[in-house]
């Protein structure tokens, strides 16, 4: 996949955009570079999204809304449309984590680990489980 510059440190490659649940789901790799006298990458992690269409009810909902009962990896970090960097420029309202808290490195957060997290955070966006831990 494309590297594509964020800012002037900030780099984010698409790893993986794929389908679950019925859900657009999408693993970005970042990286934050250093000034160039510095001949090496300081930090590299992962995020997770998943994206949800108009129809459904936490549509243009920020995340502080619904993370008591929506879980992810350290938390939801994100919920906003795409900007057409690190998430293509559509009408789907994306929600996500990062695996960028302590502790976390490339090495223990991997793409396959990630890409689970991701999974599950869909599963728990289908309406007849967001309907279940409501009632709860």
């Amino acid at each position: 996949m494309k590297k594509m510059k964020i800012d002037e440190e900030r780099y984010a490659t698409i790893e993986e955009i794929f389908e679950h649940k019925g859900f657009k789901c999408i693993i970005v790799f970042n990286e934050i570079k250093p000034p160039k006298k510095l001949k090496f990458i300081i930090s590299k992690w992962r995020c997770g999204y998943v994206g949800v269409t108009k129809k459904h009810p936490l549509y243009k909902k920020d995340y502080s809304r619904f993370e008591d009962y929506i879980f992810a990896h350290g938390g939801l970090t994100f919920s906003d449309f795409g900007s057409g960097k690190a998430l293509p420029k559509d009408n789907l309202w994306w929600i996500g984590f990062d695996c960028q808290h302590y502790r976390d490195t490339i090495k223990n957060w991997t793409f396959e680990r990630v890409k689970k997290e991701v999974e599950e955070l869909a599963e728990q966006l289908t309406i007849k489980n967001l309907i279940l831990n409501r009632l709860k």
